[in-house]
């Protein structure tokens, strides 16, 4: 289902009806979108996707929240163009994220964070840079492991230093690392492990 060339987000049962899509090439859209275009042989899909920019580190991409989740996770995927606007904007991401340190450590998207829902599970938002975000940022510093993981791709000695304190800090368990580590009040490690966040430190091509 489409508006204006662009997907749905969801569905209201109880309205029954279809609510918000999908429309910035800086997100998980843009993986859809490349595929629909492949099966349906044209890319009216594809670039239907809004390429908003401000001018930072010359032109980059601005995505819904400014998370590395939106800009890098795709290209797990989708091959870099050099020289293109949006392997740029993954470019320049990962160097903005690497000024956003929280006790020296690097690494911001969605994910757990530590407060507790009524159930006792972590709380779950999406923690973005606001310089490069639609929505503004969060105002609390949780750093994410997964999001290093995908910055190995355009930064590979940095983000395998990064690691390395994540892991001094206690991150490591025999499963992979923990969702997050959030320095919001102290530092407080985020003790849960997030199937989809491991598959994207451990299911790179």
């Amino acid at each position: 289902y489409l508006i204006r060339q662009e997907f749905y987000i969801g569905y209201n049962g109880e309205k029954n009806s279809f609510e918000g899509h999908y429309d910035m090439l800086a997100s998980e859209a843009r993986t859809l979108c490349y595929i629909a275009s492949a099966i349906k042989g044209n890319t009216a899909y594809f670039n239907g996707l809004a390429r908003n920019i401000v001018k930072l580190k010359g032109n980059t991409l601005v995505s819904w929240s400014g998370t590395a989740f939106e800009y890098l996770m795709p290209q797990l995927f989708l091959s870099d163009c050099n020289g293109s606007l949006l392997t740029k904007s993954c470019k320049n991401i990962v160097k903005i994220m690497q000024k956003s340190r929280c006790s020296n450590v690097w690494g911001i998207s969605e994910s757990c964070y530590f407060e507790f829902n009524d159930d006792n599970s972590y709380k779950y938002s999406a923690f973005g840079v606001s310089s490069i975000s639609l929505n503004g940022g969060k105002d609390r510093c949780v750093i994410s492991p997964y999001s290093t993981a995908l910055a190995l791709k355009y930064s590979p000695k940095k983000a395998i230093a990064n690691l390395k304190k994540l892991k001094d800090m206690g991150m490591n368990t025999s499963m992979g690392m923990y969702d997050a580590i959030d320095f919001t009040n102290g530092s407080n490690i985020v003790a849960t492990l997030m199937t989809h966040h491991q598959g994207m430190c451990y299911g790179r091509r």
